[in-house]
């Protein structure tokens, strides 16, 4: 796949990946509707694991509706192919390469922190490269609070010693549009999510800390972004 070829200094065989991805929508979209969910575990179902809202509320996606997420998968392969050419190249000669690697560490003797980038790649000057994938229209502008999440992530962890907020770069790259969005980064920005983490911390406690049965189902509100 895409992701395992800039590793291996290779480029990537994007015909294969596009061939792949689809198998790999028609298998977890058979794995959702056929509830395997149910009786299988994620590790040993592996890249196939899926739960689809429609299948566990009822009803399920129509092929049509399938077969549209196959089209998007494929062409959203075809942008990176075709527009993130420069990007992909660059982690191509990096020193080193991580695709959605789990950042884990402690924040304090309470707190645990765990981020998982993208794509993190280190060039030959130490110069690293965090890239966050968009996978719809009208991104633009919206992942920079994630990428700085990662950023507090890469640099905080000390898991890269040569890493320092100077040396870091942030993109946002769409696979929809094909735009690459740049962000800058400091260290305040860097002191604010530390400041976001325990604001959250501290609005999640009253809910952690009560029982399950006494916590009310609007506590617990459906995203309205996924950025």
């Amino acid at each position: 796949m895409t992701s395992s070829a800039p590793r291996q200094k290779a480029w990537p065989d994007f015909d294969f990946a596009r061939r792949e991805a689809r198998a790999l929508v028609r298998r977890q979209s058979l794995f959702s509707r056929q509830e395997q969910y149910r009786n299988s575990s994620k590790s040993g179902a592996n890249g196939d694991y899926c739960i689809l809202r429609a299948d566990l509320l009822g009803g399920g996606l129509t092929d049509e509706q399938i077969e549209v997420v196959s089209a998007e998968v494929e062409r959203a392969l075809t942008v990176l192919e075709q527009h993130h050419t420069k990007l992909l190249q660059r982690a191509q000669r990096a020193r080193w390469l991580h695709s959605e690697k789990e950042i884990r560490f402690p924040l304090d003797e309470k707190i645990r922190i765990e981020a998982i980038p993208d794509l993190v790649f280190c060039e030959a000057t130490n110069r690293a490269v965090i890239v966050d994938w968009k996978v719809w229209d009208g991104t633009k502008g919206t992942a920079r609070d994630q990428l700085h999440a990662y950023a507090f992530a890469v640099v905080r962890s000390s898991w890269w010693k040569e890493l320092r907020v100077n040396n870091l770069e942030l993109v946002e790259a769409n696979l929809i549009s094909g735009e690459a969005t740049p962000y800058a980064v400091t260290e305040d920005d860097l002191d604010s999510v530390d400041d976001r983490i325990f604001v959250g911390v501290e609005r999640l406690r009253p809910i952690f800390e009560r029982a399950v049965a006494a916590c009310a189902q609007e506590e617990f509100g459906v995203l309205s972004s996924f950025t």
